[in-house]
């Protein structure tokens, strides 16, 4: 058997969830069972609130029960009911209204009985339930119903083959199939882990096969670990217990000495100067482009458009050139036109034009304007690298 809670202040979301058609059988009536009079959604809720309204001051009115059956295993109606009932003992509910509902929605895809409880955590005395480590105690509750109601007892899974999913990347893994980054990650670091290398031994061999890792650390100390893949990024605990930093040594037979610390800490700042200059090199300089393209690389997709007057400054010089020579200027004489990084002031020589004077202006517009782009590619680059640090 499996117990999961949630609390919450709205009973009449809950009940209309409960009572939901879709996720009764076609046909029958609602496996419902209730110590209330209402029998819609509205009644009910009004029910709750009159409960409610004895103790203002409880802001977590109600408790939601989702309880879950080994996968085959099946129990009638009144030991469902039975079950629940002494769930709300277990648990303080007792003396509270409640309403319990069996889903079937999902009983196709995994064989598995499941039902769904909502109470009060307000008594009919306007006593508040206490709930203190609640979600603790449901483990020992579990174990004492698989023992009173003869239930087929839950295998828990070591610790090290525990893995964690939020419930929205599982059904979108079972409505579309694909390999989620999480499930990638668990296997490299599987792979990884077998022969129980060191920190710092796994660190290199996850860089090489294409994984970021990161340290948290609290003066200079190291006290937890996260992991990229793909761009998406999770910290260690949140792929299950044997992925975060102590997990890794205690469940998966990683090495590690806190005198490693600052070497660990050194081999991350070199990882990170390292994809930083990857990243430089990947990435296209504006005198290395083909003047005649038509597109720009992908990496400048997000930088301000630049006219297209300051994108071809040497057909302009060309241009201009040839337009001194044909009102009989020598060519040592045509004015000079620099389109570097860093520009040198233009002076107006013997026998110069305006046109030639505006072209100079023109291109030392754009040496500035590229020298603008760079430096804020530069600033979102650094920005993106220190939101991922956070």
């Amino acid at each position: 058997m499996k117990i999961n809670v949630t609390k919450g202040s709205s009973p009449l979301n809950l009940i209309k969830y409960l009572l939901d058609e879709h996720k009764q059988q076609p046909g029958r009536e609602p496996a419902v069972n209730t110590n209330m009079f209402g029998s819609t959604a509205e009644e009910l809720s009004e029910e709750f609130r009159f409960s409610h309204n004895l103790n203002p001051r409880v802001q977590q009115t109600m408790a939601h029960y989702s309880m879950s059956l080994s996968p085959g295993e099946r129990v009638e109606p009144d030991a469902r009911y039975a079950i629940t009932k002494r769930l709300l003992e277990l648990t303080g509910h007792e003396d509270c209204q409640h309403l319990s509902a069996e889903h079937f929605d999902q009983a196709h895809k995994h064989e598995v009985q499941h039902w769904h409880v909502g109470t009060s955590n307000v008594d009919l005395d306007g006593n508040h339930v206490e709930d203190d480590f609640l979600r603790v105690r449901l483990r020992a509750i579990e174990q004492q119903l698989e023992r009173e109601f003869g239930l087929v007892k839950t295998q828990i899974r070591p610790a090290r083959e525990q893995r964690r999913i939020p419930t929205g990347e599982y059904r979108f893994k079972e409505r579309t199939g694909v390999t989620l980054p999480r499930e990638k990650l668990w296997d490299k670091i599987q792979t990884h882990t077998a022969d129980a290398p060191s920190m710092t031994t796994l660190v290199t061999r996850l860089r090489n096969d294409g994984v970021g890792v990161r340290f948290r650390q609290c003066e200079e100390t190291i006290t937890g670990i996260s992991f990229e893949l793909e761009g998406w990024a999770c910290s260690g605990g949140k792929l299950g217990p044997a992925y975060s930093f102590p997990g890794l040594q205690k469940h998966l037979g990683v090495s590690y000495d806190p005198s490693q610390d600052q070497a660990l800490l050194l081999l991350q700042q070199r990882l990170v100067e390292q994809e930083t200059e990857d990243k430089e090199l990947r990435e296209p300089k504006d005198d290395d482009r083909d003047p005649d393209s038509d597109s720009d690389s992908d990496s400048d997709s997000d930088l301000p458009e630049v006219s297209q007057a300051n994108r071809e400054p040497e057909p302009l010089d060309s241009k201009v050139a040839d337009q001194a020579l044909h009102e009989g200027q020598e060519p040592n004489e045509t004015p000079r036109i620099v389109a570097k990084e860093k520009t040198t002031p233009v002076t107006k020589q013997d026998g110069g034009t305006d046109e030639a004077l505006k072209a100079a202006d023109l291109t030392q517009q754009a040496a500035r304007q590229r020298e603008i782009e760079q430096k804020k590619a530069h600033q979102q680059a650094k920005s993106r690298r220190q939101n991922f640090e956070r």
